[in-house]
């Protein structure tokens, strides 16, 4: 469960003006930091996963059931089998 004081404090350091990341990794951890304060059941990685999956649109494949609390995010179910041909 995340310190509010530690979420607060990480994200003044990630927002100082000196600070880089290569392309959007910064607006990720920024990310990551508000959906680890909205759902503290999250483990920090959990919520940098859940934050690259928000920002790039992409889905998620997991059998981890603490991610289904985030109404953002979509989720990738395998379809049907696909015949192999022969």
């Amino acid at each position: 469960m995340p310190n509010l004081d530690t979420v607060d404090f990480v994200q003044s350091v990630l927002s100082f003006a000196g600070m880089r990341f290569d392309g959007e990794q910064g607006t990720i951890f920024l990310r990551a930091l508000e959906i680890w304060a909205d759902h503290p059941r999250l483990e920090f990685s959990d919520s940098v996963i859940a934050a690259r999956c928000d920002r790039s649109g992409h889905e998620l494949a997991t059998f981890d059931r603490h991610f289904r609390d985030l109404p953002f995010l979509e989720f990738w179910h395998p379809g049907p089998p696909v015949p192999d041909g022969t």
